[in-house]
């Protein structure tokens, strides 16, 4: 009897968790969106990083410099705010048509984008990776409650288009679409100049052809951006503005790169106290980057050419670009979710364990408790030590490079215990 009943109960019981499943799911989505409407009318208003894009565009629609104080006049006099330019001329190309818009408008017809791609990219993913649907349901209604999606829409941010074009890029480089592969990631690199790590895994995987197409389509897109901007915007931008920028922003501490905990620990900075001065600092980017990269091109000198083994090496590679580029903001994590989504889909404890601490760790409002930090040690600069324990995201790329350099270990060493064994018997 007791067998009976429990076999009639457990439908009911499986039924009742999936209504309490999409129910949880739908208020995830209608908290989601209100926050994201809050965030996108309230920027309209306020300075965000999309005021130098947008300001940018402007300048060049009118012929004037989109670096300096001419553009900086141009974003005070239009929008009441002071605000530098540090993007890529490429960007403000791609801005011109938001700029023919009011600033209000531009901000809010580029966050519908944003909310599409990121809706999109997630949906694909689940689709992609075959996820559960009582799984998507909630975890997709919490993505967006999640930081780095509320980051990007605050500071009305390029970040998911980025995430949507290199994940496109490795998915059509597996389906054997090079030239495509290679034209998507040379849009990304375009915009912002880390993505052109990801060329390496063309190198690694001997794809020659995506490796053309992407520098012919890079070096098409830059030529025309030349002859868009002009020579004088040029070469502002790659003499003065990028490396000014990374100097700038490398130690901040809200940068989640590995050079910005090796520059918090190491160098004296403008808000951190360093847990010792050293002069070469500096080389120690050069050779972290070099023994990271060493790493990668030993693992795949290594690995098996197996399906499993190419999805870890490409996300081993899109984790090492974000540790490697100089500044990685918080919102640059939605590009995380190929990654996660590719760890939850294995089922197995390690791997779904990983992903949901990578996903806490990026939730985590690192502004918030930047913010705090900062009140606590204020008037004094913050110790580096303290800086770097905070630096969350950063412990969540740590550790997907280390689940995905252990998962190619294992696999490696797999085959090799098996032939053992068939030599013993």
């Amino acid at each position: 009897m007791s067998l009976l009943q429990h076999r009639h109960s457990s439908p009911k019981r499986r039924g009742g968790r999936k209504d309490v499943t999409l129910i949880l799911g739908f208020l995830g989505v209608v908290l989601g969106v209100v926050i994201w409407a809050k965030h996108t009318i309230e920027y309209t208003t306020v300075p965000s990083d999309f005021s130098q894009d947008y300001g940018a565009a402007q300048a060049l629609r009118q012929g004037q410099p989109i670096y300096g104080d001419p553009v900086e006049d141009l974003i005070q006099d239009s929008l009441g705010w002071h605000y530098d330019n540090y993007h890529p001329p490429t960007v403000a190309v791609l801005m011109v048509p938001f700029s023919c818009l009011s600033y209000p408008a531009a901000v809010i017809t580029f966050n519908i984008l944003n909310l599409f791609l990121y809706v999109g990219l997630i949906a694909w993913l689940a689709m992609r990776y075959r996820i559960e649907s009582k799984t998507i349901n909630l975890l997709g209604a919490l993505l967006l409650l999640w930081f780095p999606f509320i980051s990007n829409i605050a500071l009305v941010q390029l970040s998911l288009l980025l995430a949507v074009l290199i994940i496109l890029s490795l998915h059509l480089l597996e389906r054997g679409r090079n030239v495509s592969a290679g034209v998507a990631l040379s849009v990304a690199a375009a915009i912002k100049l880390f993505p052109a790590y990801i060329a390496l895994y063309f190198v690694l995987k001997r794809k020659w052809r995506a490796l053309t197409a992407f520098s012919m389509s890079l070096s098409l897109i830059w030529l025309a951006t030349w002859g868009i901007v002009g020579t004088d915007n040029v070469a502002d931008y790659v003499l003065t503005y990028a490396p000014e920028n990374a100097e700038k922003w490398v130690a901040f501490p809200l940068n989640h790169s590995i050079f910005s905990v090796v520059a918090t620990l190491l160098a004296e900075g403008p808000w951190t106290s360093s847990l010792e001065t050293v002069w070469w600092y500096r080389e120690a980017y050069i050779l972290i980057g070099i023994m990271i990269s060493a790493w990668l091109v030993g693992l795949s000198m290594n690995s098996l050419e197996s399906e499993a083994t190419k999805q870890d090496l490409a996300m081993l590679v899109m984790v090492a670009m974000l540790l490697l580029s100089p500044i990685t903001w918080n919102h640059a994590m939605t590009l995380l979710l190929a990654p996660v989504f590719l760890l939850l889909s294995l089922g197995l404890q390690r791997e779904r364990i990983v992903a949901l601490v990578v996903l806490l760790l990026c939730a985590i409002p690192d502004v918030h408790v930047g913010r705090f930090i900062y009140q606590t040690f204020s008037p004094e600069r913050i110790p580096g030590e303290v800086v770097v324990l905070s630096k969350f995201s950063f412990f969540a790329l740590c550790l997907l490079f280390w689940i995905f350099s252990q998962r190619l270990l294992e696999a490696r060493r797999q085959p090799r215990e098996t032939n053992s064994a068939a030599g013993r018997v």
